[in-house]
């Protein structure tokens, strides 16, 4: 599925100038950090900086500037007033602001600091004092005082932070378990046979393994230091299968991040580069290499629990059942479960550590969320070099594990959403033999869904009733709806073929709902 992006005031009100399809990199260094320019006229453009020779080195937002101009065309003017060198004027080919305008024709600089955790904030400091750090984000806009949204975002992510469990999210119910040979936890013995440790949430700390970290110490699952034990993972073996389901569909929502529906976890872990080894200590120093471990499993969805819809095309796979229809012969075989992204089961931020689960911890804050999937773009290979901690920022507040697109699948759609969905997933071992661990399978959690509504009133498409929604529908007042598909048509709310009072009546008697993250932030300009 594509990600669907959502008409907002400037798209209906006003054309606004195409910005850079995608972010421009320069410099060179193992950090990056993103740049968001956008001009009085509407032009924006995006910069991805890399900077710096270790993960520990910062820059400033100044610093930022320096690479990209010393790069690109773009121009900065800068004056110092004595207190610091503010930035007064920024130049890209024809697009030039400099200077105070009167009103909002300023350049308004703006800093995020982690873009899964916070969102954009107009900070006291400048430019100048401002400490760079990989995954930060400046923002540099003439003519407004709103927020930048750049296109490196992903659409509603600050929702997904704070994740509060809810058992809904995951499968509920063991169907069936048919495991071949079985395999024993090396601590106490016991096998691993309990297929009730797939359902739930994955595993977010795990013990000691009783040899680099103390057996009764908790130990927060990270990709390196994965579940292991009896209580946590059933055990597949080669021919072995398992069928759980969710209590509710899951479906194809145009709204999940990257077009994933659901997520599958093991307990492959990724390895640790040469020499390194895990004490549940200090992750900045500690670094991953470039492979992981595979126990690759086929998962088939369902929804009747007989017609099955497998993620392979594997010819060896259930040959002779016709009730598992495969993927096209030419399509991309897979993805395969217990491999690829190991399990993240508390977000990295050391200004928010958890020291409930010990007064050691100093780096694992809140338990991550495992409805946010990971980008599918990263692999064992991509990670590789970094420390555990730059994985974990990579991570941010997803629990990783492995994602699947069920509109790759052949299913057929519901009648009344027009959606694919299932309510059945069956995990088997691979041919040739995986002998898969199961933690968890979790669906996808999004705008759109059976928990997340959209709000009545909502125009633009936030999933939040506000003054965007309320300026839109003043300015559209008394515009006639011609067809469904007249842009204007969102600010209909009554469907009478015209916006009117009725309309901003609906919106401002719904004025502060949320359907979707955070209570709305605010924010300060600098004076």
């Amino acid at each position: 599925m594509k990600r669907m992006q959502f008409l907002g005031l400037g798209l209906l009100l006003a054309v606004i100038t195409a910005a850079a399809a995608a972010p421009v990199e320069v410099g060179t260094g193992v950090n990056e950090a993103c740049v968001y320019i956008e001009w009085a006229d509407g032009f924006r453009i995006e910069y991805r900086v890399r900077f710096g020779l270790t993960e520990a080195e910062t820059t400033t937002g100044l610093g930022l500037l320096d690479i990209i101009e010393a790069e690109t065309d773009l121009v900065t003017v800068r004056a110092d007033y004595g207190w610091g060198v503010a930035v007064d004027g920024i130049a890209y080919q024809d697009h030039n602001d400099v200077g105070y305008g009167g009103g909002e024709l300023w350049w308004h600089y703006w800093t995020d600091e982690a873009r899964s955790r916070e969102g954009w904030i107009s900070p006291w400091t400048g430019a100048a004092d401002r400490i760079v750090r990989h995954g930060s984000a400046d923002g540099w806009i003439y003519g407004h005082g709103d927020a930048p949204k750049p296109t490196w975002e992903v659409p509603f992510l600050a929702g997904y932070r704070g994740y509060v469990y809810d058992p809904n999210d995951f499968a509920t119910v063991v169907i069936d378990y048919q495991p071949v040979g079985m395999m024993s936890d090396w601590l106490s013995g016991i096998a691993f046979d309990d297929p009730n440790t797939a359902l739930g949430r994955p595993t977010v700390d795990t013990t000691g393994d009783d040899w680099s970290i103390p057996l009764e110490t908790a130990a927060p699952v990270v990709p390196v230091y994965p579940a292991f034990r009896h209580f946590e993972l059933t055990f597949l073996g080669e021919g072995g299968s398992i069928t759980l389901a969710f209590n509710r569909p899951v479906r194809d929502n145009p709204n999940n991040p990257y077009g994933i529906d659901f997520i599958v976890f093991g307990n492959a872990p990724q390895a640790l580069a040469a020499g390194q080894s895990w004490n549940n200590g200090d992750p900045t120093e500690v670094f991953v290499g470039d492979y992981g471990g595979s126990e690759p499993g086929i998962v088939s969805v369902s929804q009747d629990g007989v017609t099955w819809y497998s993620f392979t095309n594997d010819p060896n796979f259930m040959a002779g059942h016709p009730n598992f229809i495969k993927l096209p012969a030419d399509a991309e075989d897979g993805p395969f479960c217990d491999g690829f992204a190991p399990t993240l089961g508390r977000v990295y931020d050391p200004c928010n550590a958890d020291t409930s689960i010990g007064e050691w911890n100093r780096w694992w804050a809140e338990p991550t969320n495992p409805t946010l999937p990971l980008d599918p773009n990263l692999s064992y290979e991509a990670l590789a070099g970094r420390s555990v901690a730059r994985v974990g920022q990579i991570y941010g507040d997803s629990a990783g594990g492995t994602g699947y697109d069920i509109a790759r699948l052949d299913l057929p759609v519901d009648p009344e959403t027009q959606l694919k969905w299932f309510q059945y997933v069956r995990i088997d071992d691979a041919p040739g033999g995986g002998a898969p661990e199961i933690d968890a399978v979790a669906a996808v959690s999004s705008p759109g869904d059976e928990k997340h509504p959209q709000p009545v009133g909502d125009v633009n498409g936030d999933w939040r009733v506000d003054a965007e929604d309320v300026a839109i529908v003043i300015e559209l007042l008394g515009v006639v709806i011609d067809s469904p598909d007249d842009p204007a048509a969102v600010a209909d709310l009554d469907g009478n073929r015209i916006v009117d009072e009725a309309d901003l009546e609906i919106v401002l008697a719904n004025l502060g709902t949320i359907g979707w993250g955070p209570p709305a932030e605010f924010s300060h300009d600098d004076d």
